[in-house]
């Protein structure tokens, strides 16, 4: 099967403003295409040039080596700050820190980087998991066949109503934002299916069970919001690695056994990428980005389906709750959506 060409080509499209009033953000460039030499290397869990260190029990690589890895320039380190580059990718990633930047796009990752013995070091399992699908996308392989459906999970529904604000509930805005993102697609030429109703709560397991009625040419996008005062902004779920924590609790001995949802991670991983930064740009400044979370939500565990979960701010923090009761704020997420929806299918398009 052919190759994906280009993971973040699909996140290039410029700022365009709708009716909610958004501060501009620079487009994202391009990842290039990987060259046919660097899509044959070993992945980087068993390349046996990487060289790693064990560290606290971890495996961990040099920045230098990434870089040589990704034909980058040699690592700039300018205190805890470092930056690995050529013309096309930007990777930015601070010491102590569990966040990287590629060409913009933020991804939360399992540890954080170190320094050891003067050379800054990256977790090899973020280096397979995190890095890998996205600097050498060659390595990812397309859908047995075209994306044709996408399916829309809007959360909760039914009796089931979520967190409220002065306008609305979380269930009543998850779906709105949901029926407007239909819409949006069948007029692209996508077929899209809703995993409920308005007035429907379908537990986890029918979910599931319906979204795979649909065929195996879907992805899906669940849409809702989080219920944590604590937490202001906007981010992406996609399944965790066999062996890797999701961000709702800590390693167990069952996150070392594949699920369902890991047999697209990677494919997940591409989607989650285009999704994610579209929907940010849409947005610009006005709500925070917190990046792209690796995540075992019951929902994306079950599915072999590509699949993400976009929490669309929070509705329990009183600066995100006015923006969500917004139509042109749920309106420029929906556009965000739909775009990254459309590059999604041409990149992985055979």
């Amino acid at each position: 099967m052919k190759a994906v060409a280009v993971l973040i080509a699909f996140v290039s499209l410029p700022l365009a403003r709708t009716g909610f009033a958004l501060d501009g953000a620079p487009p994202i460039s391009s990842v290039p295409e990987a060259a046919k030499d660097e899509d044959a290397k070993p992945a980087p869990e068993t390349n046996p040039n990487w060289q790693p260190v064990a560290i606290n029990g971890g495996e961990y690589v040099s920045a230098a080596s990434i870089a040589r890895f990704y034909q980058l320039r040699p690592p700039v380190i300018v205190e805890d700050e470092g930056r690995l580059e050529n013309d096309k990718v930007v990777v930015k990633l601070t010491v102590g820190s569990d966040e990287i930047l590629i060409n913009g796009v933020k991804f939360k990752c399992t540890t954080k980087v170190l320094r050891h013995e003067g050379k800054v070091m990256v977790s090899r399992m973020d280096l397979a998991k995190v890095f890998d699908p996205v600097l050498r996308p060659g390595s990812i392989e397309t859908p047995k066949r075209e994306i044709r459906t996408v399916v829309i999970d809007p959360v909760l529904g039914g009796d089931s109503f979520g967190q409220r604000n002065g306008k609305g509930t979380e269930a009543g805005f998850a779906f709105e934002i949901a029926d407007e993102l239909k819409t949006e697609l069948e007029g692209k030429g996508f077929k899209v299916e809703l995993t409920r109703a308005e007035g429907e709560n379908p537990d986890t397991a029918e979910r599931v069970d319906r979204v795979r009625k649909f065929g195996e040419d879907c992805i899906v996008i669940s849409v809702g919001f989080s219920a944590d005062e604590n937490q202001r902004g906007i981010r992406t779920r996609v399944i965790a690695p066999v062996g890797v924590p999701g961000i709702e609790a800590p390693l167990t001995e069952s996150d070392d056994t594949a699920v369902s949802g890991n047999a697209h991670e990677n494919l997940s991983i591409a989607l989650a990428t285009s999704i994610h930064s579209s929907v940010v740009r849409r947005l610009g400044g006005n709500i925070e980005d917190l990046g792209i979370v690796r995540s075992r939500l019951p929902l994306l565990k079950q599915l072999d389906s590509p699949a993400v979960f976009v929490e669309c701010g929070s509705m329990a923090d009183a600066y995100d709750s006015r923006l969500i009761e917004t139509g042109a704020y749920r309106s420029a997420i929906v556009r965000g959506l739909s775009e990254a929806v459309v590059r999604y299918r041409a990149a992985t398009k055979k």
